[in-house]
């Protein structure tokens, strides 16, 4: 249940996707502005993870090494959860968990959604487990080294089992290293699923911390954290795009947003995959416009409306050709650039990924790649997850490629 209605926010939707490179590069023109000191020209590509690996997320932690999460098959048929890292140069980091990869297996279908770091170098990977009997949130904290950190709970894992199906889609970490999990819940047996933001202090799990069920479908996808304040983002009601302020107590922020009610934004016919928030302190989101099936991305001011100096009044709204659109996996260099992932969806199902780049008012970069964006063109690409800016600027992006099982997983590093 929450596989479905996640499949946009991962844009993990079951077609071919053009990407460039594959190991060495593709010939295509666009090659040229891949990071060549990176893996093989620019594109790590491997079947680290096994049979139908694909990757979910990927970040960079402070020494610069990309620590890559998902799943892949076992022998069994069962899907487990998987965490790799490359070193900065873009090699197998072979000191990480066994040959560069940690595996979790509960003996069920296990996957990872989303990382984060902690202050001492420690990775916190969410996702979703199985049970038996329905799906839990799942939480573990891994050691720097890729094993699992035994202080964390039960053996380094932690599963949230509410009224049916929950499943983490995102986390942060504060300073103090409490961390906030974006999430969703079954408010009863048959569904709606509801929004929850879970808070793990020391080994005190809060379920309890904020959360929402209504009569319809709701989700959070993305959390972001700012002057100790907590922004979520995701869609509410099966009907509008939404980001929230809480404070670090877990009460919203009733000054925030232009709902009566106080608390958040919203905006009706669109879906929020991502946020982010810029060194202005002013809040991305990126998504979905029902309406027209285009990419829709909104930036508000810190009180939470609209900044009407981005793009058209505060919304940029963009068409590929007449496609279907997405964006997912928001980010800001320290410059102010914004980038995002998108995807395109033609009427014959044939899909194309690229990643974008705006100016700090709204506008498309056309400076960077081919007129502002880098568009990847190779077949057999099924998923692409993760959107990273390293110290440098430098672009990072995760890619599934592959047959019908999909088994390669490929990290591009693109240069600004």
């Amino acid at each position: 249940m929450k596989k479905l209605i996640y499949f946009l926010a991962v844009l993990g939707l079951w077609l071919g996707l053009n990407s460039c490179g594959g190991s060495g590069g593709s010939g295509n023109a666009l090659d040229s502005y891949l990071d060549k000191t990176f893996a093989n020209n620019g594109v790590y590509s491997s079947k680290i993870f096994g049979l139908e690996g694909n990757i979910k997320n990927l970040k960079i932690d402070k020494n610069g090494k990309i620590v890559i999460v998902g799943s892949a098959k076992n022998s069994s048929g069962d899907d487990d959860l998987k965490v790799a890292r490359l070193n900065s140069d873009g090699s197998l980091d072979s000191s990480f968990g066994v040959n560069g990869v940690f595996t979790y297996d509960s003996g069920n279908d296990d996957s990872a959604n989303s990382l984060a770091f902690d202050s001492n170098g420690k990775i916190v990977v969410v996702g979703v487990t199985d049970n038996g009997n329905n799906e839990d949130a799942l939480v573990l904290r891994l050691n720097s080294n890729g094993t699992l950190d035994n202080s964390f709970f039960v053996s380094g894992v932690y599963k949230y089992d509410g009224v049916k199906d929950d499943e983490a889609f995102d986390v942060a970490i504060d300073s103090s290293d409490n961390i906030y999990i974006a999430a969703s819940f079954d408010v009863s047996p048959n569904g709606p699923t509801g929004v929850k933001v879970f808070k793990i202090s020391g080994n005190t799990f809060n379920d309890n911390f904020y959360g929402f069920g209504t009569s319809k479908n709701s989700a959070a996808y993305g959390i972001v954290l700012h002057n100790s304040n907590i922004y979520f983002a995701g869609y509410g009601d099966e009907d509008y795009l939404y980001a929230y302020k809480i404070f670090s107590n877990g009460n919203a922020d009733n000054n925030f947003g232009n709902s009566p009610s106080g608390g958040k934004f919203y905006l009706n016919n669109a879906e929020g995959y991502s946020i982010t928030i810029d060194n202005n302190g002013k809040i991305l989101v990126a998504g979905y416009d029902t309406n027209s099936n285009d990419i829709v991305i909104v930036r508000l001011n810190s009180d939470g409306n609209l900044d009407s100096s981005f793009a058209n009044n505060g919304k940029y709204v963009y068409d590929f050709n007449g496609n279907d659109d997405f964006a997912s996996y928001i980010k800001c260099d320290s410059s102010g650039k914004i980038y995002f992932l998108a995807l395109s969806v033609d009427s014959n199902g044939n899909s194309t990924a690229r990643v974008v780049r705006l100016n700090s008012n709204g506008k498309l970069d056309t400076s960077f790649a081919n007129n502002g964006y880098y568009v990847f063109n190779k077949n057999k690409i099924n998923k692409a997850n993760g959107l990273a800016i390293d110290n440098n600027g430098k672009i990072v992006v995760g890619l599934s490629s592959g047959d019908n099982t999909y088994e390669k997983i490929e990290v591009y590093r693109i240069n600004p």
